[in-house]
């Protein structure tokens, strides 16, 4: 489930209308039916888009945990779908560190695990905001970058007219933002399952040909560059990749984890 804050006025003030009390009852109440229906827990996942306007309710969420019984958090970035929305992205200066190969004239810095408290937080923060290369302290979020998750896990996308996409972003069609440059999306569809059956859409040369080419990943790398002209829609990179391109993907990246 989505919860993108931890008191009523942020959280309405992101989800227009929606009542966050409301939101943690009917938590509440799924868990006790499935419980008593059961004898075992549901595994409650709550989802979170960070934002700058939010980022300081997720330590409050966290301490929800056990009052909820949340077992799982995903934090995910937001995608900009407007130029205003630009501004509450926390991953502006992060992006430089998809550049691959680090500057001879910056130094390595392998870091190892470490408390964050009063002695270490405001260094770390100096360290990581200096140089953004810094911020790999963690191998499994380079480990994300140019990687479909969407591929990697076997997934596929039904929209609810039976067209079968690869992925979610490329389930509709949608304008966002790539480094401040609009940039649009193209829908892209493999069939329908109300004429084929998912298996042989599956397995069909189209599909086993665009699995292969995106675990490849071989696209020019639209979200460190996004220079060109090129970079505005899916349809075509300077790699000569044809449609759909996903070299602007931010879930190849690791920016966007959801869901």
């Amino acid at each position: 489930m989505s919860v993108d804050g931890a008191s009523p006025e942020s959280y309405a003030h992101i989800r227009i209308g929606a009542a966050l009390p409301d939101i943690f009852r009917n938590i509440a109440h799924y868990r006790y039916l499935y419980l008593d229906m059961t004898g075992r827990d549901p595994g409650i996942g709550l989802a979170f888009v960070a934002m700058k306007r939010n980022i300081a309710d997720l330590p409050e969420l966290l301490k929800m945990s056990t009052r909820l019984g949340v077992s799982r958090y995903l934090v995910t970035n937001v995608i900009p779908y407007t130029r205003e929305m630009c501004e509450e992205r926390l991953y502006g200066r992060a992006m430089d560190m998809l550049a691959g190969v680090p500057s001879s004239w910056v130094p390595r810095l392998d870091f190892p695990p470490m408390d964050t408290n009063q002695y270490t937080r405001d260094p770390l923060i100096r360290i990581m905001s200096a140089n953004p290369q810094y911020y790999q302290m963690d191998s499994s979020l380079a480990e994300l970058r140019g990687r479909c998750p969407f591929i990697r896990q076997g997934s596929t996308a039904i929209a609810w007219d039976g067209r079968v996409s690869p992925c979610l972003p490329l389930m509709h069609q949608y304008e966002s933002y790539l480094m401040d440059i609009p940039r649009s999306v193209k829908r892209y569809v493999i069939g329908n399952i109300a004429e084929q059956g998912i298996k042989d859409l599956w397995e069909s040369r189209e599909y086993v040909d665009f699995r292969k080419r995106v675990d490849e990943f071989d696209f020019s790398p639209c979200t460190v560059c996004a220079s060109c002209q090129m970079a505005e829609s899916n349809e075509e990179d300077c790699y000569g990749n044809i449609f759909p391109t996903c070299g602007g993907c931010l879930w190849a990246q690791g920016f966007i984890r959801c869901p």
